[in-house]
């Protein structure tokens, strides 16, 4: 829909006292919005460069331009740091201390039974607490760090520091295909709802004007529509029947300055 400040296309030449104000195809900003008391339909002001004027223009007379909008790229999410795995048990140490109790064990029972033998007395047998051993305590898994949060002046992340990322809009072809013309180099014609047959604007279709016999339309009321010259369609004003045209993001540059750190590569 084309509002105040729109960017529209002139959709045919359009002549003034003899005077050409504007051409096909022809770019200009829609000033405001203010339909005219007479002819409500020419509504969007806009500024002739060549005569310096402004003029009301209707439907007919212009073609809002659609600017393609570029994706949206997520920022790379910061890698997340490895958990520090707890050190092995320490299994030697272990089996050592195994090996030293036993040994006790059996020196010990060794010497109670030379003891016993040896004074010919029977004595209780020898009890032995053999000494718990315990297993070296597990060390607890460290916690993960938080992601470094870049400190300002530091590398920017959405360009790495090149100041310019990648025009997604064309894929780094420097064209995008005609939204106008869905890229057919054709458009339907709007003015006459693709009849061919436009009602005329300055009898408003009655025939007559000022009591006379209308000379813009010799009293039909209607004519054959300028903008289509009756055929329907015309060329697509937009792509000048070319399907493409210059990407308006990167203006055919394949790269744009990086709107994160405003070119300069660096972290705001």
């Amino acid at each position: 829909m084309i509002a105040q400040g729109s960017l529209v296309a002139i959709s045919h030449i359009i002549v003034v006292e003899g005077q050409t104000a504007f051409e096909a195809g022809e770019r200009v900003n829609v000033e405001a919005i203010s339909p005219n008391p007479a002819r409500p339909d020419f509504r969007y002001v806009v500024l002739s460069s060549r005569l310096n004027k402004r003029f009301q223009l209707s439907d007919c007379d212009v073609l809002e331009i659609p600017i393609p909008v570029a994706a949206t790229v997520a920022p790379p999410a910061p890698p997340t740091p490895a958990a520090v795995m707890p050190p092995p048990r320490d299994r030697k140490a272990l089996w050592a201390i195994l090996v030293v109790v036993g040994i006790l064990v059996i020196i010990i029972a060794i010497a109670s039974s030379a003891g016993g033998n040896k004074g010919n007395t029977t004595s209780p047998p020898a009890v032995t607490e053999t000494p718990a051993t315990s297993s070296p305590a597990e060390t607890p898994a460290a916690a993960p760090a938080e992601a470094p949060t870049p400190a300002a002046g530091g590398t920017c992340w959405s360009c790495n520091g090149a100041g310019e990322v990648a025009c997604s809009a064309c894929n780094q072809t420097g064209i995008v295909a005609c939204e106008a013309c869905h890229a057919t180099g054709i458009v339907a014609c709007d003015a006459c709802h693709q009849t061919g047959i436009v009602t005329c604007d300055s009898c408003h279709g009655t025939g007559t004007l000022n009591g006379e016999t209308c000379v813009i339309c010799d009293g039909a009321g209607k004519y054959t529509c300028p903008i289509c010259d009756g055929k329907l369609k015309y060329t697509c004003p937009i792509c000048d029947g070319n399907l493409k045209y210059t990407c308006p993001i990167c203006d055919g540059k394949l790269k744009y300055t990086c709107p994160i750190c405003n070119g300069t590569g660096k972290a705001q």
